[in-house]
């Protein structure tokens, strides 16, 4: 059984303010920026709600989780129990892996839980498992027509 929930109002007012203040200090610090949040739950299914911003390769500065931009959008979304994903990442010139900068309210640790949760799976890809598409078998008959 899922948590039925439409947060899309909060999102509007609360959240997405934020998020804009967020992508403007990626922008301004050089990092790449993603976010993706639950914002609506049934048992149909999860609607995902996401931002993201890319910017071009350049030496600049950490975007530290302990931001307050980024600190604030973690405080709205635990206190209007949204999950979320955020990954700011930066890739400076002649450096091959990038530096990555994760923030994450996964349901579970809200007691929220949810029909697609797309944020353990952007964990997982994160952490270096690869995505797999579902593949459907099909068995073809051998008579001839």
């Amino acid at each position: 059984m899922v948590d039925v929930f439409d947060k899309n109002d909060v999102f509007e007012a609360q959240i997405l303010p934020q998020v804009k203040k967020v992508k403007e200090i990626c922008v301004e610090k050089g990092y790449s920026f993603f976010v993706t949040f639950a914002v609506r739950n049934s048992e149909s299914g999860t609607e995902y709600r996401s931002e993201c911003v890319s910017v071009p390769v350049k030496k600049a500065d950490r975007i530290p989780v302990d931001e307050p931009a980024v600190a604030e959008l973690r405080r709205l979304c635990v206190l209007n129990r949204i999950p979320f994903f955020m990954l700011a990442s930066k890739l400076e010139e002649g450096e091959e892996d990038p530096a990555n900068v994760a923030e994450v309210l996964t349901p579970d640790r809200i007691g929220c839980a949810v029909a697609d949760n797309r944020i353990v799976k952007c964990l997982n890809v994160m952490n270096g498992f690869e995505t797999v598409l579902h593949r459907q078998v099909f068995f073809m008959d051998d008579t001839v027509m």
